[in-house]
């Protein structure tokens, strides 16, 4: 016989409980979070309302955990003001018993139904919790419809209780209806897009047995292309013929899209004391060959460099993934360390395994003419080029949570005035790590390396050196500022690049937010990056959100302050740091 006993609870939940001790499960907990929060009574009426529905809340989070049978009385104190009392007995906790699935209509086949059954998440003697009955049904729904079934359903299951074994005998139901092979892919008429490139982006062929995992992501791989509005793809509603050897109904694949305004026009500004100002403009056309291509132009004009970038993008050229990029630089750059004209031309095969993960390929020409440290050299330079990037960031302007690595080579053979070999590779990772109350908080961090190996720090050209200081480097020095300098005082670059920089941002429930900032950075002669001559700067900010991104004003002082170094850096520009 089941012992009783009182558990007292806190007294403004206003319902007093008599446990009966039972050996399984902690139903107690259960018992007591689902009891309401009462007000005291005013009288006996009230009192037993209030009993009556702590009961009924009671007895469905006892069902919720597989206490199907329980006894709940209830009785309303003689004090002043009255106070109802539940005694609680949940009785056995109910174990799954036999588990049945039928079919209401026609059924698949035999070895359908073997791997239907292989994949059932519910096994008899487990508990007979209702979500987990739930869930294996769901999940035999989904097994159904990865097997062709398209249109397979759920019909009302039934649920047989037994109170002597204390086991529930389930019965599911299931409406497999016809099982579907993929036909057309039907095109709306009038599309800018071909025909053919969206061909490239399916995942299947006339034939194949429908799948809800290729036509999710057909539709993801048709918003990738940032050609449409909207767009979807879903299964004719009725067949376009039946396959005379299965008998399984052939589906055409209606897409229904919207395609985007194919011309672009953005324009940006910036500003650092160090950098000066900055004045974008970006010109973008899609589709230009009607195959998915982007044409992009991006003019920037600052007070020390000027440059027009002209992409190419021709995406999924060799295969989805597998795209084609050409590229045009024209470049006139005036700084500390060097005066420089140029002109590049170039092509890059782009391999997207998946939307974090890039890999590049390709080659280049330059031809530049410059005025630096070593005087005036008319140079030729021939790149191969070679990168990847991985980015398990949530966002590309203001990531809160994950963390990107980037990381290049590049074979570099010179001629002209001057000859010489040598690679330069880079590498840059950045992590963000949110915490507080909702995440206001992030912490986020970045390191950056760089080195040359093969060349001389004077057989360089200078923009093939690595330097150090401003808005996207070290803040709280001039642009070029850090690493070796010459006899005027102009800096020379380096071979070794160490950039590292350390962020506690707080983003506030409107639009604002801030930013605390230390950076370090240092360039040496040497081929290798180095961590023990690191110039230090740091610094506050301010984020305003906007939909295209934080603007950021970052004020920066150095901390290893040389003469030629001012007290304070402004900076203005979109987007964070790193």
């Amino acid at each position: 016989m089941a012992a009783s006993g009182i558990a007292a609870l806190a007294y403004g939940q206003g319902v007093d409980i008599d446990y009966v001790d039972a050996t399984s499960g902690n139903w107690r907990e259960t018992v007591s979070t689902a009891v309401p929060n009462f007000e005291p009574a005013r009288s006996q009426l009230e009192a037993r309302r209030q009993a009556r529905q702590a009961g009924e809340r009671v007895r469905a989070a006892l069902n919720a955990e597989a206490y199907f049978d329980p006894t709940i009385d209830f009785a309303i104190t003689s004090e002043d003001p009255p106070r109802p009392r539940l005694r609680v007995d949940p009785g056995p906790r109910f174990a799954v018993g036999e588990i049945t699935v039928v079919y209401d209509g026609p059924a698949p086949d035999e070895a359908e139904q073997d791997v239907l059954a292989d994949s059932l998440q519910l096994a008899s003697g487990d508990l007979a919790i209702p979500a987990r009955i739930l869930s294996a049904e769901r999940a035999l729904l989904a097994k159904l419809r990865t097997l062709g079934y398209a249109e397979a359903d759920t019909a009302p299951r039934d649920v047989i209780g037994d109170r002597e074994t204390a086991e529930i005998h389930v019965i599911l139901k299931l409406r497999a209806g016809p099982r579907i092979r993929f036909g057309e892919l039907l095109v709306p008429d009038g599309l800018k897009t071909s025909t053919d490139y969206i061909n490239t982006l399916k995942l299947h062929q006339p034939g194949d047995l429908y799948s809800p995992d290729i036509l999710t992501r057909f539709n993801r791989r048709l918003a990738e292309t940032r050609l449409f509005t909207r767009s979807s793809a879903r299964l004719a509603p009725s067949p376009s013929e039946i396959d005379p050897e299965t008998g399984d109904e052939i589906r055409d694949l209606v897409l229904e899209m919207v395609e985007r305004p194919r011309h672009t026009i953005a324009v940006g500004a910036s500003y650092s004391t160090a950098d000066g100002y900055g004045l974008s403009s970006e010109f973008t056309r899609r589709n230009l060959t009607r195959s998915g291509d982007v044409l992009e132009a991006q003019l920037n004009l600052a007070e020390l460099s000027r440059n027009l970038d002209i992409h190419w993008r021709r995406p999924n050229e060799f295969g989805f993934g597998r795209g084609l990029v050409f590229s045009t630089r024209l470049s006139d750059d005036t700084t500390d360390a060097f005066d420089r004209q140029s002109i590049r031309v170039g092509s890059a095969l782009e391999i997207i395994e998946s939307p974090r993960i890039a890999w590049t390929v390709g080659a280049s020409g330059e031809v530049l003419s410059e005025t630096g440290p070593l005087g005036d050299r008319d140079l030729q330079l021939l790149f191969l080029n070679g990168g990847l990037r991985l980015d398990y960031s949530n966002s590309l302007l203001d990531p809160t949570q994950g963390w990107r690595l980037d990381s290049t080579a590049t074979p570099t053979y010179v001629f002209g005035d001057e000859s010489t070999r040598y690679v330069r590779l880079g590498g840059q990772a950045s992590a963000y790590l949110p915490f507080g109350e909702d995440d206001r908080f992030v912490l986020a961090g970045r390191a950056h390396l760089g080195s040359v190996l093969g060349a001389a720090v004077s057989d360089l050209p200078s923009e093939q050196r690595f330097y150090a200081g401003g808005g996207g480097s070290v803040r709280g020095y001039a642009y070029q500022a850090i690493g070796p300098r010459d006899d005027e005082n102009a800096p020379t670059g380096g071979r070794g690049l160490t950039e590292l920089s350390l962020e506690m941002r707080w983003r506030g429930s409107g639009r604002f937010g801030a930013v605390a900032f230390v950076d370090g950075g240092s360039v040496s002669e040497a081929r290798l990056p180095r961590m023990d001559d690191l110039s230090l700067g740091a610094g506050l900010g301010v984020r305003y959100q906007t939909p295209a991104g934080p603007v950021r004003l970052d004020l920066a002082t150095p901390l290893n302050k040389g003469p030629d170094d001012d007290p304070v850096q402004v900076y203005i520009s979109i987007g964070q740091a790193f």
